[in-house]
């Protein structure tokens, strides 16, 4: 089995020109602090790996910041952790990457978006789930 793992990692960051750095919640830390948040999907298959990153909208509506940084213009645009999950996945596929289903934890599991999307995909999804998230059985 291949599976496309999403998840996303935080970094601390200080300074004036690093993109992407924003007041979040950083994981790293376990509290809200300046750090930066990348996005990213890793293939359960030998060394493979792609990373990809999310720029806060609080740091893309700064063009001065993104030009000095070196952020192509078209990429300004701010987008969430859940649409660059669906990206991601939209984009493996695209460039042909073979999985059997994408994981996800539970951030990701609860998001309604997320897994509506990726079921019109037809791709299969298997992520955590909150425990005071509710399952149903679907039987045929």
């Amino acid at each position: 089995m291949v599976v496309l793992r999403t998840d996303e990692s935080s970094n601390l960051k200080k300074g004036d020109y690093s993109v992407g750095v924003t007041r979040q919640y950083c994981s790293t830390i376990g509290k809200v602090d300046n750090c930066h948040v990348a996005v990213y999907a890793g293939v359960s298959a030998e060394n493979y790996y792609g990373l990809t990153d999310n720029l806060p909208e609080s740091r893309t509506s700064y063009p001065k910041r993104c030009k000095v940084t070196g952020v192509p213009k078209e990429r300004y645009k701010h987008k969430t952790k859940f649409e660059l999950v669906i990206d991601i996945v939209k984009y493996q596929i695209e460039i042909g990457t073979s999985f059997d289903f994408v994981g996800a934890d539970g951030l990701y599991g609860n998001n309604h978006q997320v897994r509506k999307e990726l079921d019109n995909m037809e791709v299969l999804f298997v992520p955590d789930i909150h425990r005071d998230h509710l399952a149903y059985s679907m039987t045929e």
